[in-house]
């Protein structure tokens, strides 16, 4: 479950973080990312007191997402339309169980058109709720599985940003919460 939610994390990442400003455009007029983003990530975990914290980066290019954990250990998560790779520390990059495309997970999850930034497919996916908004700040939405088998592990997603996405917070069925801030290390 764990390499599905940082290939999660990686496909809503869509953009960027953006500057500050007063007017914010609507999602749906993010560009695709690419290059080299820092993040800083925070799980807390059901029946645990302390979150536990990482930091790396993501690089999106158009035929994939690595999403690269370095401390405290490195993990890098390769997320494609051939399924999920992962490494630990230098080890070779090893299939991920079930993470092909016809695992569910990855094709009902919304995954693969989020990873090439096609964020009008979400609909597709998710029920999207979007907040009301004045405008003037960064926007909300939420985003929660349609499929019954995604639900299983996944309540939702919420997003904020402005220009792009800024911050994700997945809330999983067991309680479990990870949180993401883009453009920090």
């Amino acid at each position: 479950m764990r390499p599905l939610l940082a290939a999660l994390s990686a496909a809503v990442l869509v953009s960027g973080p953006a500057f500050a400003q007063t007017a914010c455009p609507a999602p749906e007029a993010m560009q695709p990312a690419s290059g080299r983003l820092p993040f800083v990530q925070t799980r807390h975990l059901s029946g645990i007191e302390e979150p536990i914290a990482s930091t790396g980066y993501v690089e999106v290019s158009g035929s994939e997402v690595v999403w690269t954990v370095m401390d405290p250990i490195e993990v890098r998560t390769v997320i494609s339309d051939e399924g999920i790779r992962q490494a630990v520390e230098d080890g070779p990059l090893e299939p991920v169980s079930s993470g092909g495309v016809a695992n569910p997970m990855v094709s009902e999850s919304g995954l693969i058109d989020l990873l090439k930034g096609n964020f009008a497919a979400v609909g597709s996916y998710y029920d999207v709720e979007e907040p009301a908004s004045d405008g003037q700040g960064p926007w909300k939405v939420r985003l929660h599985p349609k499929n019954a088998d995604v639900a299983k592990y996944l309540t939702g997603i919420n997003l904020t940003g402005c220009d792009s996405i800024e911050t994700v917070e997945i809330v999983q069925s067991n309680g479990d919460v990870m949180n993401i801030r883009f453009g920090t290390e």
